[in-house]
C-alpha cells in the first residue's frame, strides 16, 4: 500500500500489509527556483469534481480582490458539464490561467517558478504531485484527506486546509504566499 489510507481500505482483504510510499524521480531534487512576479499557486491534477478545482478558484475570488498572485492549473482537457464550468471560471478571472496536459519536463519548469503547490482534493490517496514539490521545495497547502496527511507535516511541511471551506482553502492559501 502506498498510504495508511488505502492500508485501512485493504486491511480485510489481506492477511498482512505494508506502506510502501511512492518514490519521486530524482530530477525533482535538483530543481532551481525561478521565482516569478506575482507569486505563482500551482495546481496539477484532472480537472474534476473529486479534485475541487472549481470550489478552489471559488474560494480564491475575495483573496485575488486583495492580493496579486496567478494560479495555473495544469491537467489533461476535461469535456463533462463540470470541466465546462472549470473553463467558464478560468476564463473570467485575469489570475487564473489553464495550462492544459502538462510532460515531465514541462512540470519541473512550472514547479521551479511556483510559489507554491495547492492540492484542494476532496479525496486522494498520494498524490505524486505533492512528493515532487516537496522533493523541488516548493511549499504545498493540500487538502486533509486521504493518504496527504501521510506525506505533508502540519505545520512543518506544509499546510492543511479543508477542502470544503472556501475560507480554509483561502487562508491557508494566503498564509503561504
Amino acid at each position: 500500500c502506498i498510504t495508511r489510507y488505502t492500508q485501512d481500505a485493504v486491511r480485510d482483504l489481506a492477511r498482512r500489509t505494508w506502506v510502501l510510499p511512492n518514490a519521486v524521480d530524482a530530477t525533482f531534487f535538483d530543481l532551481k527556483p525561478e521565482p516569478v512576479d506575482p507569486p505563482l499557486v500551482l495546481c496539477v491534477g484532472q480537472i474534476g469534481g473529486r479534485k475541487n478545482q472549481n470550489a478552489f478558484i471559488r474560494a480564491l475570488d475575495p483573496l485575488a480582490a486583495r492580493e496579486r498572485f496567478q494560479v495555473l492549473f495544469l491537467s489533461s482537457p476535461s469535456l463533462d458539464q463540470y470541466g465546462q464550468e472549470f473553463m467558464e471560471l478560468v476564463k473570467a478571472r485575469p489570475w487564473c490561467r489553464y495550462g492544459g496536459w502538462a510532460d515531465r519536463p514541462a512540470l519541473k519548469q512550472q514547479m521551479a517558478r511556483a510559489t507554491l503547490l495547492a492540492l484542494p482534493s476532496l479525496e486522494d490517496n498520494c498524490p505524486m504531485v505533492i512528493l515532487e514539490a516537496m522533493a523541488a521545495r516548493v511549499p504545498v497547502v493540500a487538502a486533509n484527506v486521504g493518504g496527504v496527511p501521510d506525506l505533508v507535516e502540519a505545520d512543518r511541511t506544509g499546510l492543511f486546509c479543508d477542502p470544503g471551506n472556501a475560507e480554509s482553502m483561502r487562508s491557508e492559501v494566503e498564509k503561504m504566499l
